[in-house]
């Protein structure tokens, strides 16, 4: 259930302790961005949709929260009282630790460092704590969907374009034991993701919905769709070495590689949770000609050409497995033209990059 995942990131188990851990790496920037108040904004940020980044420097500009409410919930992260910088001076003055919505619960500050994460994670996962079960579902709906019932994701104090379907989406969370997995389901097999995907126009002053965002596979979708096109050369037997990057893990298991990172993953040194749909020039380069895709392509040419099938069988499989359709009458004269008879690993490998740069592939629809 995701109210134990984040109880075990928040007061960390064996394999969690990371999540506040990892931030320390990165070093002290400033007295801004110390490990603990680094700890305070990913946790606010993650898991209630709170961007208090402004407030760790000044009070904010962008919302109503304060520098010493920043330093408060840093300080529930810090072994030591934390004297309070402005815009990295001292101000003389002590934070005590404390939550940022007191009227959920308190933090003792008197008590040592791992009781006060064990209490914090405990008033994040309580039922009375609606942000946490809204922050989620609006998060699930806007991968699915293209765009939150709140936006930005990570600014949960503004209106919501329908308040009723986020509330009721965040209690049925909640009755259901913070099962992502039911959500999920709930969301995509609804009518709303039934609708045909429509462009997002930004310029409306008034977001009315109308169906799910017509938007650009993640990096990681687009390398394994790949990967699952080029498999499908051997007939899902379990040849490893047929696939596209020889891999058995998907893309979001691996290290980050340049194509990877091209693609729009992040180094993951910062906590990011949406990325831009847009290409960019980068990504058109890479992919119109970058050497990673061009080994995916060879290899995906020397795998279909070793299965045996005639052209029109590479043909019409590549399309199936591809785009999830057959070809077209004419689809299919020209493809089987490019491909040749008999079937030529540089002709597989030119419908390969057609269909792997057609909008059909890359767009979720």
């Amino acid at each position: 259930p995701y109210d134990q995942f984040v109880r075990e990131l928040i007061d960390p188990v064996e394999g969690s302790d990371g999540f506040i851990k990892g931030v320390a790496w990165r070093g002290t920037v400033n007295a801004s961005q110390v490990a603990e108040v680094q700890a305070a904004q990913n946790v606010s940020q993650v898991f209630l949709g709170l961007n208090i980044k402004c407030a760790s420097c000044h009070d904010s500009f962008i919302n109503d929260w304060t520098l010493k409410q920043a330093y408060e919930f840093a300080s529930v992260f810090s072994e030591k009282p934390m004297e309070i910088h402005r815009c990295d001076k001292p101000t003389g003055e002590t934070a005590a630790p404390a939550f940022l919505y007191p009227e959920l619960g308190s933090v003792d500050p008197g008590a040592p460092r791992p009781e006060r994460l064990k209490r914090l994670s405990e008033i994040m996962t309580s039922p009375q704590n609606g942000r946490l079960a809204r922050t989620t579902v609006n998060r699930l709906w806007a991968i699915f969907y293209g765009r939150g019932l709140v936006e930005p994701v990570d600014e949960m104090d503004n209106p919501a374009w329908n308040q009723d379907l986020l509330d009721w989406l965040a209690v049925d969370f909640v009755k259901n034991g913070y099962d992502l997995k039911h959500t999920m389901s709930l969301m995509l097999t609804s009518k709303a993701y039934r609708r045909p995907a429509v462009a997002l126009d930004s310029e409306a002053e008034k977001f009315v919905f109308q169906g799910p965002v017509v938007r650009r596979m993640s990096g990681e979708q687009f390398v394994d769709a790949l990967d699952q096109v080029i498999f499908a050369a051997s007939d899902g037997a379990a040849k490893q070495e047929k696939r596209g990057t020889g891999s058995d893990k998907r893309a979001g298991l691996r290290n980050i590689t340049p194509l990877l990172r091209t693609l729009g993953r992040t180094d993951r040194d910062v906590v990011v949770t949406q990325r831009e749909s847009v290409a960019t020039t980068a990504q058109l380069i890479e992919l119109s000609n970058g050497k990673a895709v061009a080994d995916l392509m060879a290899r995906g040419g020397k795998a279909w050409l070793e299965s045996g099938k005639t052209s029109a069988e590479i043909v019409t499989a590549l399309f199936a497995s591809a785009l999830g359709r057959m070809p077209s009458e004419n689809e299919k004269k020209s493809a089987e033209e490019i491909v040749v008879a008999p079937a030529a690993t540089e002709g597989i490998e030119d419908l390969l990059w057609m269909l792997a740069l057609h909008p059909e592939f890359q767009l979720i629809h």
